[in-house]
């Protein structure tokens, strides 16, 4: 089994005036969203291998708090080429993993990140998919995390609509879970 997280950056500041939209940084919530996500994480168990960030300084930032809240020396490779990448991209990072690894993670931005999770999801098969398929679809704000499971052993064989939905989870939908 290969399992695929998709992370979309946490929220940060608007562009200020001339500033570089790949220069913005995170807010407070977005920074708390990141470091709450990170405990969610490594709650659920679920823990990559390997972490592939988009080189803006949002998801910099997200992957900085987030991944030492998982798990201490998680591999994290910092890549400009994700910087707003299309879903097809984000893909193909994934199909070039290494086969030893058995989770990868990838930290990056909308539209590419939904895009790549609506695409590898397949439908649901019960209620509980459903629901995570509704909520996935209805808001895929930032700082949302998506895990997607693979009954492959290569990561050469992720295919579209094959991944399993084991969890879509927003930091909004953290606040009523811990309610």
């Amino acid at each position: 089994m290969k399992r695929v997280i998709i992370l979309r950056h946490a929220k940060t500041e608007p562009a200020g005036p001339g500033q570089d939209d790949a220069d913005r940084h995170l807010i407070e919530q977005g920074r708390k969203a990141a470091a709450e996500m990170g405990a969610y994480m490594a709650r659920k168990g679920y823990v990559p291998d390997w972490v592939a960030c988009s080189a803006a300084t949002r998801t910099m930032e997200t992957c900085g708090i987030l991944v030492p809240a998982v798990r201490e020396n998680i591999p994290v490779v910092i890549r400009p080429d994700l910087y707003l990448a299309e879903a097809s991209h984000l893909l193909s990072v994934i199909r070039s993993s290494d086969d030893n690894l058995g989770t990868v993670m990838v930290i990056a931005h909308n539209p590419g990140v939904a895009v790549l999770a609506f695409d590898l999801a397949a439908a649901p098969v019960d209620a509980a998919t459903e629901s995570r398929h509704k909520r996935m679809r209805d808001k895929f704000s930032t700082c949302s995390l998506v895990v997607l499971d693979f009954s492959v052993k290569s990561w050469t064989s992720i295919r579209k609509g094959k991944g399993v939905l084991a969890d879509f989870m927003r930091p909004r939908d953290l606040e009523r879970e811990t309610d």
